[in-house]
């Protein structure tokens, strides 16, 4: 390390900071990723500025090391930077240079990349809201194991928002979702069921409704 190397600060700097063979000392840590120039050790100095994590945060820094990376086509740093302006611009109503980055890591193929595009598009963040957009956005990303995009698609497939209505469709996701420990999906699949039950008693209060009308024309026409 004190020649240099870069892989060799980078783990010296593991050690110090996991507490590997010496006390914890993110301090120490901090400094050695940073002198590594190494892309995982200054990736893992984003993390600690951006959290605050045994130094002082530095949210501009922060960002200034996810966007290097990013833009040199590390997609996962395209959802770390989103995540570190999200924080810094979070007085600031335009969102635009979070959606770009959104934008990158999803083009690049990150799943929470394009998770937050989907959310961007459905809540008309940064964006007009185009819910077909979102829809395909949590399609990919739930294709590649994102389980709250996997809730969201069942979501829309049940209320056909951004694509054709398909209940039996809707189902299987937030069943899926359901095994893999999501409450959110345990709570959609138990407002799903209230929904049945409930058109179910519509239905059955307009038959009522439909044969005490014809009761009483009847009633009427016999009457006359």
């Amino acid at each position: 390390a004190d020649k240099g190397y870069e892989k060799c600060k980078k783990f010296l700097g593991d050690m110090y900071y996991f507490g590997r063979g010496t006390s914890v000392d993110k301090e120490k840590a901090a400094k050695l990723y940073e002198e590594s120039y190494n892309e995982d050790g200054m990736i893992q100095l984003g993390h600690m500025l951006m959290n605050g994590d045994g130094i002082p945060e530095n949210l501009e820094k922060s960002v200034e090391i996810f966007k290097k990376y990013a833009e040199w086509g590390n997609a996962r740093c395209c959802a770390y930077c989103s995540i570190a302006l999200t924080k810094m611009l979070a007085n600031n109503p335009d969102k635009s240079e979070i959606l770009k980055y959104l934008e990158m890591g999803a083009d690049g193929g990150d799943a929470e990349c394009m998770y937050g595009c989907g959310m961007y598009n459905y809540c008309g963040i940064a964006t007009p809201v185009n819910y077909t957009k979102a829809f395909e956005y949590f399609k990919n990303a739930e294709e590649l194991g994102d389980i709250a995009s996997t809730v969201a698609v069942g979501n829309m497939l049940w209320s056909g928002t951004g694509t054709t209505q398909n209940r039996n469709e809707a189902f299987k996701y937030i069943k899926k979702a359901m095994d893999a420990g999501d409450k959110d999906a345990s709570t959609l699949y138990e407002n799903c069921l209230k929904q049945i039950e409930q058109e179910k008693q519509n239905e059955q209060q307009e038959i009522e409704r439909q044969q005490r009308e014809k009761q009483e024309r009847e009633r009427q026409e016999r009457e006359r």
